[in-house]
């Protein structure tokens, strides 16, 4: 129950050999950089979480690093707002992931992002229904 605004870099990072992220209805909104980027830790978890309006990517997942989404009223939108090559969400290595928990989709929470590119990149979206991942690859 947080609400972030007008961070100078990312809005929230989680970085390499850190601690795992927990966010539950947290807001990230005018991030100057990222939203939220995860790089090379596992077990981060969003649910009912909205990022918006940064000025790169909603969303970044990196070097091995993985976080589940979950909860209906979860939202990456309006981001990459300087222009360029960013995405809504974006895994931008091949061992990183985005694991989204049914009946989520990347197209249903993933939208209205800079010259729509809502998500993409090396890495996986995947969707889990029943516990069995659902391959959503880009």
């Amino acid at each position: 129950n947080l609400t972030l605004r007008e961070s100078q870099s990312c809005g929230i990072y989680a970085g390499m050999n850190g601690a795992s992220i927990h966010l539950d209805n947290v807001s990230v909104e005018n991030s100057g950089y990222d939203g939220v980027e995860v790089d090379g830790t596992e077990r981060n978890t969003m649910k009912n979480c909205n990022v918006s309006h940064s000025k790169w990517s909603g969303l970044v997942v990196g070097s091995g690093g993985s976080i589940t989404i979950d909860g209906n009223a979860t939202t990456v939108h309006h981001n990459g707002v300087c222009g360029g090559w960013v995405y809504g969400m974006y895994t931008y290595h091949s061992s990183s992931s985005i694991l989204l928990v049914s009946p989520l989709t990347k197209e249903m929470i993933s939208t209205n992002n800079d010259g729509g590119r809502n998500y993409g990149g090396q890495g996986t979206i995947q969707t889990i229904t029943n516990n069995i991942i659902k391959d959503e690859k880009k």
